[in-house]
């Protein structure tokens, strides 16, 4: 870009052949050519800016950080930002650059900050799932962690509890719901809402054990489960069911 704030041409037919190339580019390589194609053609290149910024920041290949990692992924918010909010990818490039830079904040002990981009991460969640009709809402996990390390318990277990129900009606799947309901678990348990608690782990038992009579899912986590479950309830004074729940994890053994 010239001093006079306009793009040069010779910018933009640069940035284009780095992208037209053949062979690969190098992430910052197409970081500075987005840069550029972004002045003249935001719709278009905002979104890829964004992303771009994200993969410079964090090498997936070697596992390192880019020195300046919370500037590019800042950056990367910024960008998303700024695209129209009529574009209808803003919110899901968006939603990914928060969820990149919360990850670093939150990396670096800057607990706040990570906190605000995870409430701006569920505005976003709830909004797409208003007008999708989706009962599930993208970042209340991340937000519901957050709140726990916050001490703020009764509200990540409201957070863990709304989720648990919008994906227990669908069933163990991939086996993402009995981590969802661990969480769940430990979310109502640090809350004080022992009964509720409970009556989780007892919903967890129940889905392990059925996975496991019908072969869809390994009989070592229905035992989990049930040496777990026992352990909460020694925990809450129910030693005489814990008992019982520690004979069928033995007959389960043997």
């Amino acid at each position: 870009m010239n001093h006079s704030g306009k793009v040069d041409q010779d910018d933009i037919v640069r940035a284009r052949n780095v992208l037209l190339a053949s062979g690969r580019r190098t992430p910052r390589e197409e970081v500075d050519a987005y840069r550029v194609l972004a002045q003249i053609s935001p719709a278009s290149y905002l979104p890829l800016l964004a992303r771009a910024l994200q993969r410079l920041s964090y090498d997936t290949s070697s596992g390192k950080k880019h020195a300046a990692c919370l500037a590019l992924c800042e950056e990367a918010v910024a960008v998303a930002r700024s695209i129209d909010s009529a574009e209808p990818a803003r919110a899901d490039v968006l939603y990914e650059a928060l969820n990149t830079c919360q990850r670093e904040l939150y990396d670096l002990g800057r607990r706040a900050e990570g906190l605000a981009m995870r409430a701006e991460m569920l505005a976003i969640g709830c909004a797409q799932a208003e007008l999708s009709g989706d009962s599930v809402v993208k970042g209340l996990r991340v937000w519901a962690a957050g709140l726990s390390e916050e001490g703020r318990y009764a509200e990540a277990a409201d957070a863990m509890t709304e989720l648990v129900s919008a994906i227990l009606p669908d069933g163990p799947g991939s086996g993402g719901l009995a981590w969802s309901l661990l969480e769940w678990i430990a979310a109502l348990h640090d809350a004080g809402r022992s009964g509720e608690a409970l009556a989780a782990f007892e919903t967890l038992v129940s889905m392990e054990a059925a996975e496991a009579a019908n072969d869809r899912g390994p009989m070592a986590c229905h035992l989990y489960s049930l040496i777990g479950y026992a352990r909460m309830l020694d925990t809450h004074g129910r030693g005489g069911r814990a008992a019982l729940v520690r004979q069928e994890a033995l007959a389960l053994w043997c």
